[in-house]
């Protein structure tokens, strides 16, 4: 049975609320990541830093994440963003992040203009949030995260910058999602090693003594290519005619078993 509710009640005299507090009017919800390699999947491209060093590591719970050491200068790293920031533009930055010590701060800005708020971390991965009002339209730019301290090593992951006052799920730059999925091929000397050859995406001829390798291309938007390990897949007939190359491991997206050869 259908339950009577009073819209006044729940709407009340200032109009529908939002889980922010915020009117429906008021929230602006952006959605689409404007940040590259937010997750660092692709190491530390398209990152940069002031004074230390950034260094993009594989995790167990989030896939990549980076780490950041400050020596000095603006004590910051930053991601460059390129017709991004708009003037009188409201931006939500969220992220995940600790650091080796609690109590040490991290200022998300746009570039060294128009700061965010300055969190405090602690030494357990937390998910935190914050907006950037933007006071001035520019065609390039960072987004940037100031610390203020050298005696920290501070850890980050899944970062996102959008348009609006309401954060999103974390999810990749459209530039960063994988449009293509190709192979290429290398027609080596050696069953153990790449020598004496070079990738193509055409399937290489059959020789004597060539061992066939392949590996897998994804391409994303931005036109970026990253690339697989390569593997052994084909050991052609060698001069004494009696090896045949047997794999302890298949390639993704190849049999399981033994690697053919010709004879």
């Amino acid at each position: 049975m259908a339950s009577r509710v009073d819209l006044g009640s729940v709407i009340g005299p200032q109009g529908a609320r939002g889980p922010t507090g915020k009117g429906v009017d008021e929230l602006k919800i952006g959605g689409r990541n404007l940040i590259k390699n937010s997750n660092f999947s692709k190491a530390d491209n398209f990152w940069q830093t002031d004074a230390g060093t950034l260094t993009a590591v594989t995790d167990a719970e989030y896939g990549h994440i980076a780490t950041f050491k400050s020596t000095g200068g603006n004590r910051r790293f930053y991601v460059n963003v390129s017709n991004v920031w708009k003037k009188d533009t409201v931006y939500t930055v969220s992220f995940y992040a600790k650091a080796s010590v609690s109590g040490v701060k991290i200022a998300p800005s746009r570039s060294l203009n128009d700061i965010g708020e300055n969190i405090t971390l602690t030494d357990t991965w937390q998910r935190y949030t914050t907006t950037i009002k933007c006071t001035s339209t520019v065609s390039n730019g960072t987004l940037s995260f100031q610390v203020n301290t050298n005696d920290a090593t501070y850890y980050i992951a899944n970062v996102k910058l959008e348009t609006g006052n309401k954060e999103t799920d974390w999810m990749p730059a459209v530039e960063d999602a994988i449009v293509k999925v190709s192979m290429e091929f290398y027609s080596s000397t050696s069953k153990e090693t790449l020598a004496g050859g070079a990738w193509s995406w055409q399937y290489p001829e059959s020789k004597d003594g060539k061992y066939i390798w392949y590996r897998i291309v994804a391409t994303d938007g931005a036109g970026l290519k990253t690339y697989s390990s390569g593997f052994c897949i084909a050991a052609e007939k060698g001069t004494d005619g009696t090896k045949i190359y047997t794999q302890t491991s298949a390639p993704i997206g190849v049999a399981t078993g033994t690697v053919w050869i010709n004879i």
